[in-house]
């Protein structure tokens, strides 16, 4: 064997008209592709990545609670009356307008009393004729009676002067009684108010005609008192069971809308009362009117004061409504009540029964929300009172998540 030097493998690929250093210049952009990739990668996840979710709370606090009904309904005069005419007629002259002040007895209006004195005179006429029959027939019956003891006149004719005694006395009792209501008619011609009060309205004109035939025609409406007046409210089948006599309310009309009345539960009625399908039951609230800014009729929004609770430990509503997105309660095998995350796309488990009166709330327990039974009393429409073994005062309870402004908002 030649001792030969080798070529070397530069040599070779020179004389093969080849780099040696090619593999390396090809393989360095693929290591940059590579690098790249994975800065890429890196990038879209950190960009891509679900955010922590932030969380409002709220504190469960011992603060007052008053629970409220809201009602609304109409102010009414607490003793209303309709004067009507018992007989028909034509209004002669009216002596009452609204708001007028009366008196009981006082004249309110007048009817004609042309024919109705005419009758009454008639009726007398029949009266006094009725009782001149009457006498004659007495002085009949007493001189046959004395004929029939002396044989002079019969049995018969005793019997007859007797029957006809008895028919004018009859007759004289018919006069008297039409005597009595043709002058009560006369009387009732003059429409007089049966208590002091005030009129609200009036109906009639002079010269108008007055049929009171088949029923009595309303012609004035006296309210006794407006200084005392009462609010009929319909209260919700729902809240009816809060709302008992005694209870304090305030109350506002439209025509003071910054203006606060107050009010009292007189009574509340057992009588339903069904409106498309909603049952209300009414509740007469007591008020007091010194100085007639209220009016019958008005429109009035109450809330009744239900409740009132010195000190309650409350939370905000929307805590006993928020649920963790993500998250769903289950039972452990203790009783008691822990979070489960729930995997995309995978329905969530049903909520655990509760007894009534009970709901679930969330609080914050480092970055795992915890769910936490609670027992619910009086609400006031912003916060409820809760007890429970997991809530106490300072608790710091979950009510929403936080949400980032949209861009360009303000």
């Amino acid at each position: 064997m030649d001792d030969k030097v080798r070529p070397s493998t530069t040599d070779i690929a020179a004389r093969l008209g080849l780099d040696a250093r090619a593999p390396t210049r090809k393989r360095r952009p693929l290591r940059l592709i590579a690098i790249a990739l994975i800065v890429v990668t890196l990038i879209v996840y950190w960009i891509a990545r679900p955010a922590p979710t932030h969380y409002v709370t709220a504190t469960a606090e011992m603060t007052p609670l008053t629970v409220l009904v809201t009602a609304t309904g109409t102010l009414e005069p607490t003793t209303k009356v309709d004067v009507g005419s018992e007989i028909s007629g034509r209004i002669a002259s009216v002596a009452a307008d609204f708001n007028d002040p009366v008196k009981a007895g006082q004249i309110l209006a007048v009817l004609d009393t042309q024919e109705l004195k005419a009758r009454a005179i008639q009726s007398e006429g029949t009266l006094a004729n009725a009782r001149a029959t009457l006498v004659e027939a007495r002085l009949k019956r007493k001189r046959v009676a004395a004929l029939t003891k002396q044989g002079h006149a019969s049995q018969e004719d005793l019997d007859s002067s007797t029957a006809a005694l008895d028919r004018a006395t009859a007759a004289v009792t018919q006069a008297e009684a039409l005597v009595d209501v043709d002058r009560t008619n006369l009387d009732r011609a003059e429409i007089k108010s049966p208590i002091d009060g005030v009129v609200l309205d009036r109906k009639i004109e002079p010269g108008q005609t007055v049929a009171a035939t088949f029923q009595t025609p309303v012609l004035f409406t006296i309210a006794q008192d407006l200084t005392r007046m009462q609010l009929h409210v319909d209260v919700d089948e729902a809240d009816i069971g809060q709302v008992k006599g005694g209870q304090g309310a305030h109350f506002t009309v439209d025509a003071y809308p910054d203006r606060s009345f107050d009010a009292v539960v007189a009574s509340v009625r057992y009588a339903p009362r069904t409106s498309e399908g909603v049952v209300s039951y009414e509740a007469v609230l007591d008020v007091a009117n010194p100085d007639l800014s209220l009016r019958p009729g008005m429109t009035a929004t109450a809330e009744i004061i239900a409740q009132k609770i010195a000190r309650a430990l409350t939370v905000p509503n929307g805590a006993l409504r928020f649920t963790p997105p993500g998250f769903a309660v289950k039972r452990a095998e203790d009783g008691t009540l822990a979070a489960e995350r729930i995997r995309p796309n995978v329905p969530a488990p049903l909520m655990p029964m509760l007894p009534g009166g009970q709901a679930i709330m969330w609080i914050a327990d480092g970055r795992t929300p915890k769910p936490v039974a609670v027992k619910t009393g009086a609400s006031d429409g912003l916060r409820t009172l809760v007890t429970g073994n997991g809530i106490k005062e300072g608790t710091k309870v979950l009510v929403d998540i936080e949400r980032k402004p949209a861009k360009g908002g303000a």
